[in-house]
């Protein structure tokens, strides 16, 4: 009886963690970003519980070789303030990259199309593999 009693205690402790609320921090001039990438997820029947899943997104200087870096464990994306002296196009593609990694779990992509521009936004120079 004793063993049935933690196993259900167990699973209602591991069950309320689930629900509770995740934070969400998002430096502001990533929001807008933040926002097209989860509408266009929605289009795709890709709906991000970000309040259940958490998600933190902020600036942070960076090895200058990479620009932003995903951080599955912690939900955590930090991109490099060179970021903000980027266009619009530039500063969308980066931030998807990376919340391409968080969000889809997706790995870099080297391939190529046969005009000789990158295959995917998950696309990255050899160099940033380490």
């Amino acid at each position: 009886m004793q063993k049935v009693l933690v196993v259900v205690f167990i699973l209602l402790f591991i069950s309320c963690q689930h629900d509770s609320p995740q934070p969400v921090l998002v430096n502001s001039v990533f929001q807008p970003y933040l926002d097209t990438f989860l509408a266009e997820g929605k289009k795709r029947g890709r709906d991000f519980q970000l309040d259940k899943e958490g998600i933190t997104i902020k600036l942070a200087k960076l090895d200058p070789k990479y620009y932003g870096i995903a951080y599955r464990d912690t939900r955590t994306i930090e991109m490099d303030s060179l970021w903000l002296k980027t266009n619009d196009f530039v500063r969308q593609r980066m931030l998807f990259h990376e919340l391409g990694h968080l969000l889809l779990k997706r790995d870099h992509i080297l391939s190529y199309l046969p005009n000789g521009e990158a295959k995917s936004l998950m696309w990255t120079p050899v160099n940033n593999l380490d």
